[in-house]
């Protein structure tokens, strides 16, 4: 992997899902914050969260850490616990399925855009091939980003190319489901 860049002010966080049936999700974000401690990144993007942001992934699945980076060229990760976060959603999984929250910034092109792939998906959430449940998780979303931009946790964009970050000023929960390929590869 190559190394990370070096972003000022910027932290990158990992969500850290449990491993359940031979998966075992992660989903990157970044943030700008001029919080200065790790766990307090954490503690901030923490109380933001809201359960009906995971609501369609299935309930084998829930994460309880986050573990925060800064992008500041020297700091090493720090993996701080939090409460447990993740679904309720009971019945079978789609294995390759995954919902996706797409972020979108004032930035032109590749390095104006981010997603991130929730799932697996449970099966009940999902129907003519469609998820149904995205009004719910849109809105939860778009409160989630207004309200980490008020706990000092601004999230962004983050481009390791450009080594530049800009602030997230729309998301969009897709109705149309995706696959994240590296998640396929751990069920062969």
């Amino acid at each position: 992997m190559a190394p990370l860049p070096v972003i000022a002010g910027v932290a990158r966080v990992s969500f850290n899902w449990n491993s359940a049936h031979g998966i075992a999700p992660v989903n990157v974000m970044h943030f700008d914050t001029v919080i200065g401690t790790e766990t307090g990144i954490a503690a901030a993007i923490e109380s933001c969260f809201d359960d009906a942001m995971w609501s369609y992934v299935q309930q084998d699945w829930s994460f309880t850490s986050m573990t925060v980076t800064k992008l500041d060229g020297s700091s090493a990760g720090v993996t701080v616990p939090c409460a447990a976060q993740g679904s309720l959603t009971a019945g079978d999984w789609i294995p390759g399925g995954a919902g996706v929250i797409s972020f979108y910034t004032t930035q032109r092109g590749s390095r104006g855009r981010g997603r991130i792939y929730l799932g697996p998906l449970a099966e009940t959430e999902t129907g003519v091939g469609l998820i149904q449940t995205t009004v719910a998780v849109q809105a939860a979303w778009d409160t989630f980003v207004t309200d980490a931009r008020a706990a000092g946790v601004a999230p962004v964009v983050a481009s390791y190319v450009h080594a530049d970050a800009h602030d997230i000023i729309a998301v969009q929960a897709r109705s149309v489901m995706g696959q994240q390929r590296r998640r396929n590869d751990q069920l062969r």
